[in-house]
């Protein structure tokens, strides 16, 4: 083999290891701190995406675009201190959309999926909402179990989600200690 076969064949299986390890689906979890004269309005404070093997992808705080009334610390565990030096919700936004369409064009990922994401979480609309964004519905995903290509599904459930944690479930995520300190805890299905 001469030396540029060589490099070739290298770069051929450096994308193919690339590629394999390319996640396929990303789980996504906001806290809500309350706004509003009644405390009512939903803003997002903090996001963290997940994807299938555990990594945590992106774990950020989110800056207020309206002053917040309450921090709902003992549901969140945010304060005012934490949200300081937090990202514009504009870059959230694009860091989120990045991650997901994972370099495919967006005409591609609304027709057919291409190489975007699967997302995952407990009330997508309620997050996304939160978020201002939207993603396609064919690659949402919310409250199921069974298969979801072929990884287990996430599990989320009304009781996980009555504390700042959700349920999640894919290929054996069990018993994680890596996602404990961004609020999530791993439920058996």
């Amino acid at each position: 083999m001469t030396p540029m076969e060589l490099e070739v064949e290298s770069t051929r299986l450096a994308d193919a290891n690339y590629t394999s390890k390319v996640p396929e689906v990303i789980a996504i979890e906001c806290e809500m701190v309350g706004g509003g004269s009644d405390e009512s309005l939903d803003i997002c404070a903090r996001v963290c995406l997940v994807d299938e093997d555990e990594n945590v992808v992106l774990h950020t705080y989110v800056k207020p675009q309206i002053p917040i009334t309450n921090y709902r610390y003992e549901i969140t565990g945010i304060t005012e201190m934490l949200l300081l030096d937090a990202m514009p919700l504009k870059q959230v936004q694009e860091k989120i959309l990045e991650i997901l369409y994972n370099g495919e064009s967006i005409w591609r990922t609304r027709l057919e999926g291409g190489k975007a994401r699967l997302l995952v979480g407990h009330d997508l609309a309620h997050d996304l909402d939160c978020l201002r964004m939207c993603y396609p519905e064919h690659l949402l995903r919310q409250g199921i179990i069974g298969k979801v290509s072929h990884y287990e599904a996430f599990l989320c459930t009304a009781d996980a989600m009555s504390t700042p944690t959700a349920a999640l479930n894919i290929n054996n995520m069990l018993n994680s200690r890596r996602l404990l300190p961004f609020g999530w805890t791993v439920y058996h299905v």
